[in-house]
């Protein structure tokens, strides 16, 4: 059974729109009906990234479980040089599971629902691009 995914995508160094095209081309890879928001620019947050954020959510369908989907993020992360040095840092590529169907995972290495959603309109604002009833 395929399960309809949300992940939220962010670059803030090298060329960002160049970064989002690349990762949603590998994303799309991974299930069916891939879809897009727009791209929206957003200041770093808690002081630590000097550069604003280009910013995206993507949704689509996969049969892939939840640990195995991060495990594959990350791989599309590293791909593209991803340094985890320093959290909340300017970074080349950042993918985030924002929703897994209707999961609640709770695990020392994946929250879904993501726990900052609400707090956060450049991740909630592009899930109402796609979906204006979302309900978070």
């Amino acid at each position: 059974m395929k399960n309809r995914v949300i992940i939220w995508l962010g670059s803030s160094i090298w060329d960002k729109r160049e970064i989002l095209d690349w990762a949603c081309w590998k994303l799309k890879k991974l299930g069916s009906d891939f879809r897009i928001s727009s791209y929206i620019e957003s200041e770093p947050w808690w002081g630590v990234a000097q550069n604003t954020f280009l910013n995206a959510v993507c949704v689509f369908y996969t049969d892939i479980q939840p640990l195995e989907l991060l495990q594959k993020l990350q791989k599309i992360e590293n791909d593209f040089w991803r340094k985890r040095d320093k959290r909340w840092d300017d970074r080349t590529l950042d993918l985030d599971i924002l929703y897994y169907g209707d999961e609640i995972i709770e695990l020392p290495e994946l929250i879904v629902p993501h726990p900052r959603i609400k707090e956060r309109d450049f991740v909630m604002n592009p899930i109402l691009e796609l979906f204006p009833d979302f309900k978070f």
